[in-house]
């Protein structure tokens, strides 16, 4: 189950507490859900939302970006009918969905959930590393099984680059990024995220800044493959990415015990 599944499982719950908590919706509020409604069947059903022919009447916002005017109209109707307000903006290849603090916090918590969905569905290239992704893409660098990374036009060799890829979120890009960092933790290109990292941390708080996971995963990286990578990357083997970040066993024993409840609970609720 991808991130966009995981998300249309919480959102069609989501909309359940909205039908409950709404009661009788307007016609508008009743045309909202039917909307969402629409994009969790495609996504059930093993579409892309994307892949569906936009017919929405009001393209006059993003006219060439198909249903963002479509979903920026259901979620700002719905956070209306909860007493509050969402805010839609393009952030790079993706639609941005802010909402705030609605009349009760079983509102709020759906609204989140179906702004989620929204953004995930708004640009099929973005997907976020999960918890499972790092722990794989770190093991194989420990194991030494990683080929080489080879980007045309070398988007890592510069600041600028780097930072792009940090930005976009694009799954296969940062991905070469972390394998990079994995192949030479002492290299040039994690002495750059480190430098990108120190320029944003600032920021950490900033509501708008959307990309200060990527840095931070990134940056915990570098930190973690300088730290605990042996020189000789085939002279040490370690069973999962905490047995080489935690030097105490036993810590290592609970942050594998608690990955692995996360990951099952994922899995268990993409099951139901």
């Amino acid at each position: 189950m991808n991130d966009l599944q995981r998300a249309a499982t919480r959102a069609r719950k989501a909309l359940a507490v909205l039908a409950d908590e709404l009661g009788e919706p307007s016609p508008d509020t009743s045309r909202a859900l039917a909307v969402i409604e629409q994009t969790l069947g495609d996504i059930e059903a093993g579409r892309h939302p994307l892949d569906r022919p936009d017919d929405w009447p009001q393209r006059d916002r993003w006219p060439d970006r198909p249903h963002w005017d479509r979903w920026r109209w259901a979620i700002k109707t719905l956070a209306v009918a909860s007493g509050t307000t969402a805010y839609c903006s393009p952030k790079y290849e993706y639609m941005r969905v802010d909402t705030r603090q609605a009349r009760s916090d079983a509102l709020t918590g759906t609204l989140l959930d179906v702004a989620d969905v929204i953004e995930l569905a708004s640009d099929r290239e973005r997907a976020a590393m999960s918890i499972e992704d790092m722990n794989q893409i770190a093991a194989a660098g420990w194991a030494g099984e990683l080929e080489s990374v080879r980007l045309s036009c070398d988007p890592l060799g510069s600041l600028a680059g780097i930072d792009e890829i940090i930005n976009r979120g694009n799954r296969e890009a940062f991905t070469g990024l972390l394998h990079a960092i994995i192949e030479q933790p002492d290299g040039s290109v994690a002495d750059r995220v480190r430098t990108l990292y120190e320029r944003v941390q600032h920021r950490a708080a900033d509501p708008e800044f959307a990309a200060w996971p990527q840095y931070q995963a990134a940056y915990w990286l570098t930190e973690a493959m300088g730290q605990f990578r042996p020189a000789d990357a085939t002279s040490q083997r370690f069973a999962s990415v905490w047995d080489a970040i935690e030097d105490d066993p036993a810590e290592a024993e609970k942050m594998k015990q608690s990955s692995a409840r996360r990951m099952k609970a994922d899995d268990t609720e993409g099951k139901a």
